[in-house]
């Protein structure tokens, strides 16, 4: 984080930078914090979010956010960034997020050792999934 707010000091030195994050594990503190300011008319201008539905259905789908379409146009984002990640911070045609890190937590991981035991091949859907479960 620290990195972000020196390179965008060293290109807007006049812009003041308030660092107002919230301890607390997993994020849970931090996210009723942007709740209660949301709801309270007090909205943070950027804030930590992860990408698809959270993002989406909490915050686009309910209007309390801009789309930044014209940053990504700007800046020739939709030209660098992969399909995937453009997808999960899109709806409706725009953009409203801009990834600073990808970590994913629906990873499905298998044992290969017991699949070749057992002669089954890895799941490429969920009725496969269902079927070697």
């Amino acid at each position: 984080m620290q990195a972000l707010i020196d390179i965008f000091h060293s290109k807007y030195p006049n812009v003041e930078i308030i660092n107002a994050t919230v301890a607390g594990g997993a994020g849970a503190n931090a996210k009723a914090v942007l709740k209660t300011r949301m709801l309270g008319g007090d909205p943070p201008d950027t804030f930590q979010v992860h990408a698809g539905h959270e993002l989406i259905d909490t915050w686009v789908k309910t209007g309390f956010i801009e789309p930044i379409t014209f940053l990504y146009k700007q800046e020739g984002w939709e030209k660098v960034m992969p399909k995937g990640i453009l997808d999960i911070v899109s709806y409706n045609g725009q953009y409203w997020s801009v990834p600073v890190n990808i970590h994913r937590a629906n990873v499905l991981w298998y044992n290969k050792k017991i699949f070749n035991e057992n002669k089954l091949l890895p799941p490429k859907n969920f009725d496969e999934f269902f079927k070697v479960a």
